[in-house]
């Protein structure tokens, strides 16, 4: 089995964590950038020792910022082979009509902007690599409107086009560009599901790391995410 590097933005969180490990478990080299070393600790406590994860501190918020996360993986040596997005929080406010425009601005930059930044950024070095990926990681709000979230919901909509026009623009290159949108609710360390048939961050974790391997053929697909069987349909034992 090939071992591929994968950078996994937003990995110190706890979905981004449940992708982490099923791609170490896949045997993966993964490299997982945080803004503070604090989290990087705590993630490379709970995961247990690994010599092939790897961890930078940095910051994809702004153009710079990636473009230094990007030559401080270089610096490291590492040649990416394929990079996920988990990356954007929650957000509840007041309703759009009372919404005020720095808030709505602040919201789709932390939702969509960053999503163009980190792909703007890393896409280049994959484009031309046999075998990459890059996967955008998605939440059901962009297909569902959600009253007091809106801008939330704007910004996922937007986040598929954004994921079909990166894929339309190198539908000619190696890489393939795909978006894996969970239509659950996930369970994760903090916030466990109650149902057993309920999506885990880990599940979330074993389909990017599919999707990811030379196994899948997937390439410009919205892949809308709601339950186990269809992990199970896969056939990824």
């Amino acid at each position: 089995m090939e071992v591929k590097t994968v950078l996994v933005c937003g990995g110190a969180g706890e979905v981004g964590e449940g992708i982490v490990h099923q791609l170490l478990a896949a045997g993966n080299r993964v490299v997982v950038q945080s803004r503070t070393e604090a989290k990087l600790a705590e993630l490379r406590q709970r995961l247990g020792a690994s010599s092939e994860l790897k961890t930078i501190v940095g910051d994809v918020g702004t153009e710079s910022a990636a473009s230094a996360l990007k030559a401080a993986i270089f610096e490291e040596g590492f040649e990416l082979d394929a990079v996920v997005a988990s990356i954007g929080s929650w957000w509840s406010g007041p309703a759009l009509v009372d919404l005020d425009v720095k808030t709505y601005q602040q919201v789709m930059d932390d939702r969509l902007t960053v999503h163009f930044i980190v792909a703007k950024t890393f896409l280049p070095i994959l484009a031309d690599r046999p075998g990459s990926s890059y996967v955008f990681i998605h939440g059901s709000s962009g297909f569902y409107p959600i009253a007091h979230s809106g801008p939330v919901s704007i910004a996922g909509a937007a986040q598929v086009m954004l994921k079909d026009v990166f894929a339309k623009e190198m539908e000619s290159k190696p890489v393939r560009i795909n978006l894996l949108s969970m239509m659950s609710a996930i369970g994760t360390r903090s916030h466990p599901s109650a149902d057993p048939e309920g999506l885990t961050a880990d599940d979330v974790g074993q389909y990017v790391a599919y999707l990811v391997s030379e196994r899948s053929s997937e390439r410009g697909e919205t892949i809308k995410y709601s339950s186990r069987r269809q992990l199970r349909d896969l056939n990824l034992s």
